[in-house]
């Protein structure tokens, strides 16, 4: 009789996106994003909300933490000025005119009291859940596009591709993304298919980014308490989000 024990089968972990398996966007992609965040959800209030997201990460590099915890009190003027959640480096950068209009006509978050300062939540939702609900979002936003591999941090990857080639430094485009150069240097050196000038169909308007790199700047701090309390995500899920996969 065999005694021998049957082999265990080795189960292989999934691969999971890397950030630097992440390409930037094609022209075309970031066409078709922006245009899918009008016909997304069931109302206006969620297609205005998916369009500031995607214009504050397309035009300012913002990951989804940093788009989440968005102030009134972090725009001065046509910058903004906010510390970063994820290394808490400072993010100062000049807002393009479509990024502002776009808040402007944000809605004021369900459930928010009157003088709520976020843009996007009431000031008592979790970040945990706030970051869900910004990606299930996003994630209606690539599908309706029909983007392949779609993935909040390829706008991060976007811009840093066009400040490069359009004659950035690597320090430049670290400090616009509130970065490390380390960081920057490894996504150069997975490729960067779009470092060229004109591939990532970014403006003139982003030269202007370098400024700020070069400018003396007050240390003041304005980064803000949240309170962790457990709720739903940025918005009601509805049936338009149901089924949808999540990004990281």
């Amino acid at each position: 009789m065999d005694t021998q024990e049957p082999k265990r089968e080795t189960l292989k972990r999934p691969r999971l996106l890397e950030v630097n398996d992440v390409e930037p966007f094609t022209s075309e992609e970031l066409i078709r994003t922006i245009a899918a965040c009008q016909k997304i959800g069931r109302a206006q209030y969620e297609r205005l909300r998916a369009h500031a997201m995607v214009m504050l990460m397309r035009y300012a590099g913002l990951r989804v933490s940093d788009v989440v915890t968005l102030s009134r009190d972090h725009i001065k003027g046509s910058h903004l000025e906010k510390r970063a959640v994820k290394n808490r480096r400072m993010i100062r950068v000049e807002l393009h005119p479509d990024v502002l209009k776009a808040l402007e006509l944000l809605p004021h978050p369900k459930a928010a009291l009157r003088d709520c300062r976020l843009y996007f939540s009431g000031e008592t939702a979790s970040l945990r859940s706030l970051v869900k609900g910004a990606q299930r979002t996003l994630a209606a936003v690539f599908d309706r596009a029909k983007v392949d591999r779609g993935h909040p941090h390829r706008f991060r990857h976007t811009l840093a591709s066009g400040i490069l080639g359009k004659g950035g430094t690597v320090e430049d485009a670290a400090s616009i993304l509130a970065d490390s150069p380390a960081t920057i240097r490894r996504i150069m050196r997975s490729g960067l298919p779009n470092s060229r000038p004109g591939k990532t169909g970014l403006p003139g308007w982003f030269t202007a980014q370098i400024w700020h790199r070069r400018k003396k700047w007050s240390a003041s701090d304005d980064s803000m308490a949240f309170k962790m309390v457990a709720r739903d995500g940025i918005e009601p899920p509805t049936p338009a989000f149901s089924g949808l996969r999540s990004t990281n």
